[in-house]
C-alpha cells in the first residue's frame, strides 16, 4: 500500500502548478489553495522515497536495466536547470516532476516482489484513466455530437482543471483498448459489463477528432490482432473502429480532405524556434521547462 500511496502522490499533481502558489487568491480561496497545494504532491513522493532509501539502504542502484539512463538523463537535467536556466525554480519544478516516478518505480524495484508491486502502479493508472474519461463525459454530452470546435477545453468537476480535446482523446483510448482487451479476453458473462465504460469512452474519443488518439486506436488494433491472431469478434471491433476512425478523423476533422491530416496546427513554428535554442546549447540543453 506504501507504493500504492507514492503513486498516488505522483499523479496527485496533474491539471495543476505552481502557478496557482503566485495567486493572489491563494490563501483567500480554497479551491486555489487546493489546486496550489496539491501541485507539491510529487516532490512530497521524492521525500518519502529518499527517506525509503535512507532506511532501506538497496544495494542495487536501479539494477542496470532503464531506470538507470532515465536517472541519468533526470542529474543532467537537473544540473543544468541549475546552471543554465533563466527560470531556476520553475525548471527545479519540472525536475522534481520528472524524478518522482523514477524515485517511486525504483522503490518497486527494490520489493521482494517487483513484478506485483509495478502491476499494483499499473492497476492504479487504470483506475485514474477511468476516473477522468468517466469525469469528462458530462462535459462531453454537453458539448453534443459533430461540432466540436480543435480548441475545446473540457473542465473537471469541482472546478480541479481543463484538458483540451487532444488529451480528452488520448485518456478515452486508454479506457477503451483496456476495456476492450479485457472484454475480448475474458471468459466469464461479466465481461460484457465493460461496455459500460467503453461506449461512452468510444463516444468521447470521436467527439474529440484527436488525431494522435485515433492514429493510437488503429495501431494498437492493428497489434493485438499480430499478437492474438484472427478472432471472429474482430468482426465486429473492426468496422466499429474504422467507422470511428472515418468518421471523426477524415469526415469531421479534415472534411474529407486528406491532406489535412498531416497539418501541423503550427508545430512547425515552435519547432523551429526549438532549434535554434538546441543550436545554442545542443549537449547540455538548458535544463527542464
Amino acid at each position: 500500500m506504501f507504493l500504492v500511496f507514492l503513486w498516488l502522490l505522483v499523479w496527485g499533481a496533474m491539471f495543476s502548478g505552481p502557478w496557482y502558489v503566485n495567486s493572489p487568491r491563494f490563501l483567500a480561496d480554497p479551491l486555489v489553495f487546493f489546486q496550489g497545494a496539491r501541485a507539491f504532491l510529487p516532490l512530497a513522493a521524492i521525500c518519502l522515497c529518499l527517506l525509503w532509501i535512507l532506511a532501506k539502504r538497496p544495494k542495487h542502484l536501479f539494477r542496470g536495466n532503464a531506470m538507470r539512463f532515465l536517472g541519468a538523463y533526470c542529474l543532467t537535467g537537473i544540473l543544468t536547470s541549475l546552471f543554465l536556466s533563466m527560470e531556476i525554480g520553475t525548471s527545479l519544478y519540472w525536475a522534481g516532476l520528472y524524478l518522482s516516478p523514477l524515485l517511486v518505480t525504483w522503490c518497486a524495484f527494490e520489493e521482494a516482489e517487483a513484478k506485483a508491486g509495478i502491476k499494483r502502479l499499473i492497476y492504479v493508472n487504470y483506475a485514474v484513466f477511468f476516473a477522468i474519461t468517466t469525469s469528462l463525459l458530462p462535459e462531453s454530452l454537453r458539448v453534443g455530437w459533430g461540432n466540436t470546435p480543435l480548441n475545446q477545453q473540457y473542465r473537471l468537476p469541482l472546478g480541479v482543471g481543463s484538458i483540451l480535446t487532444n488529451g480528452a482523446g488520448r485518456f478515452a483510448l486508454v479506457v477503451i483498448i483496456v476495456s476492450t482487451v479485457r472484454m475480448i479476453t475474458q471468459t466469464r458473462k461479466w465481461r460484457w459489463l465493460w461496455l459500460l465504460v467503453l461506449l461512452p469512452a468510444l463516444f468521447l474519443l470521436t467527439q474529440t477528432q484527436s488525431r494522435t488518439a485515433l492514429l493510437g486506436l488503429a495501431v494498437s488494433i492493428v497489434l493485438f490482432v499480430l499478437m492474438r491472431g484472427v478472432d471472429w469478434r474482430f468482426l465486429f471491433v473492426g468496422p466499429a473502429a474504422a467507422g470511428i476512425i472515418f468518421v471523426s478523423g477524415i469526415k469531421w476533422r479534415v472534411h474529407g480532405n486528406l491532406s489535412r491530416l498531416i497539418l501541423l496546427s503550427g508545430r512547425e513554428a515552435t519547432w523551429e524556434r526549438g532549434l535554434a535554442q538546441i543550436k545554442d546549447s545542443p549537449f547540455l540543453g538548458w535544463g527542464f521547462h
